[in-house]
């Protein structure tokens, strides 16, 4: 209920610009991905074998498809494999690198096929195990030193900083989500358990609010950009280098804030309050 409504609303906007005119992409892109791949969350694998050359905003959705593949894997894991939960997991990030060791020269596999990012889930499955579970080790990462953050914090800034020389090697492509993954779970563990923090982000203000909407920032930034183009093309207005680079980013990211406060507070809020009304099976 939180992730469907949004994830159809955005295909059906979709057929109804289609429908409407020609006008909002380019002549030489095809209309829509199989509505099969969109129906069934696997639009990932079309695009790992056909490409990206369809509405423009549709081809975002491939990650949310491939999150309910996880989502459907990880309700089997939980009910009968919770006794081996970690050793799931384990194994689930060793298939990912090896999958990326056998596609290592396929960019599109390497990229969109699911079994590239499932150790990427699994590694964040054992930190919300863990973080549950509790112990001992849990107890002494909680006491993490400032200084210890802060170096961790300024390897993750390098690592962003001079990506594609680190990344430039095979077995380091091979690392990449592995290592990535590592770096984005210390700094949920980080800001949701340590008490030696630098900063909380949860602190500063609106920031909670921008989480809340996130799901639409993220399904929204592809329909303003498309649109917000559009209308720049056809005026011929900001189009200078300033424009590009400074104006334009913040015109299209105060509109998709706008448009995904409304959708949340009039169409996804709504939905989601109707889940207390239903039982669990």
């Amino acid at each position: 209920m939180r992730i469907w409504p949004l994830y159809f609303l955005m295909i059906a906007i979709g057929y109804i610009l289609i429908s409407l005119t020609k006008q909002f992409y380019s002549p030489n892109v095809h209309d829509m991905p199989p509505a099969a791949n969109l129906f069934t969350f696997t639009l990932n694998f079309f695009m790992a074998n056909h490409g990206t050359e369809f509405l423009f905003f549709i081809a975002f959705l491939w990650s949310i498809g491939m999150e309910e593949q996880f989502y459907t894997l990880w309700g089997i894991v939980l009910k009968w494999g919770r006794n081996l939960f970690s050793a799931i997991c384990i194994l689930l990030v060793i298939a990912s690198l090896a999958f990326r060791v056998i596609y290592l020269h396929d960019n599109s596999n390497l990229y969109f096929n699911s079994l590239n990012w499932i150790g990427n889930f699994a590694i964040g499955s054992l930190l919300a195990y863990y973080a549950m579970k509790g112990g001992k080790v849990l107890e002494s990462l909680q006491k993490l030193s400032k200084t210890t953050i802060s170096i961790i914090y300024i390897l993750f800034l390098l690592n962003l900083l001079f990506y594609a020389s680190i990344y430039s090697s095979d077995i380091m492509t091979i690392l990449e989500r592995f290592l990535g993954s590592l770096f984005f779970v210390f700094i949920l563990f980080e800001q949701a358990f340590c008490e030696n923090s630098l900063f909380k982000l949860d602190k500063l203000p609106k920031l909670g609010y921008l989480g809340k909407i996130s799901y639409g920032l993220f399904c929204y930034h592809g329909l303003v950009i498309l649109l917000f183009t559009r209308f720049i093309n056809h005026f011929g207005w900001l189009n200078n280098s300033l424009s590009v680079f400074l104006i334009n980013p913040l015109i299209t990211f105060a509109l998709t804030v706008l448009l995904s406060a409304i959708s949340y507070e009039y169409f996804e809020k709504p939905i989601m309050r109707m889940r207390y009304k239903l039982k669990p099976a």
